[in-house]
């Protein structure tokens, strides 16, 4: 299964000392897994946003991805990717599970799973199917839809389009 995570960056008003020094200040986050930095850029930010995943993971072939997809609002949409996937799923589900204060019983009970089979999916240990993923998700985050669409090109990787000089003819 290839999931991706859609997070966010926006410029915010900057503390008082960095603003006295020129700085700008960037706020990033990924609401569906608790994860939100900041930084003085907006590419310190995302860098910033993968490191936190990565960290969070904690396996060192995990590399994760954070790439602007286009302006939303009053920032930019960013898809956040990985080479291990089942990991970014894992790290929504125990997030939030903790929000909702759930336990991990509870959640297995509700899906029909076994303990041992939803701590799998938990760790990253195991991918669950489509079906599964959509009850787990109605369950431990019932506000968050499971949506699927195509592949976003990021701007900086899609095809340039030529552009069409016209000249204007000169009155005789």
């Amino acid at each position: 299964m290839n999931l991706m995570l859609i997070g966010r960056i926006e410029k915010v008003e900057a503390p008082k000392e960095a603003k006295a020094n020129g700085q700008e200040w960037w706020y990033v986050e990924c609401a569906a897994a608790g994860a939100w930095t900041q930084a003085h850029s907006r590419k310190h930010a995302r860098l910033m946003l993968v490191d936190w995943f990565e960290t969070c993971v904690n396996r060192l072939v995990f590399k994760a991805t954070a790439t602007e997809i286009g302006r939303s609002g009053n920032g930019f949409a960013i898809l956040i990717d990985a080479n291990q996937r089942q990991h970014l799923m894992s790290r929504v589900l125990v997030y939030q599970r903790w929000k909702h204060k759930l336990s991990r019983e509870t959640v297995a009970k509700r899906a029909g799973l076994s303990g041992d089979t939803y701590t799998a999916y938990e760790e990253g240990r195991a991918i669950p199917s489509l079906d599964t993923l959509g009850a787990l998700l109605e369950i431990v985050a019932p506000e968050f839809a499971l949506m699927m669409g195509p592949r976003v090109v990021p701007a900086n990787k899609a095809p340039k389009r030529r552009r069409v000089v016209r000249r204007r003819r000169r009155a005789a």
